[in-house]
């Protein structure tokens, strides 16, 4: 018999792989929903990349809060 549902949010990391041979490291929070019996993605949050032909995770630099920008300088 399966578990049941907790009602929680899980966060795992998922690999997804671009065309041009580059994998984007995901951060996601899915929930289950029992009335359409799958999970939903509650959110999904890029966290680093992988190059083509490496295997090293390299940081990605993250976003800036809407509505702020950078004051330009003279």
């Amino acid at each position: 018999m399966p578990a049941k549902p907790s009602g929680k949010i899980k966060t795992s990391r998922v690999n997804v792989k671009q065309k041009n041979g580059d994998i984007y490291v995901m951060e996601r929070q899915t929930l289950y929903d029992p009335v359409k019996k799958y999970n939903k993605v509650v959110s999904s949050k890029l966290v680093a990349k992988i190059p083509k032909g490496e295997k090293i995770e390299v940081p990605t630099r993250p976003k800036r809060p809407n509505g702020s920008k950078l004051p330009i300088k003279p």
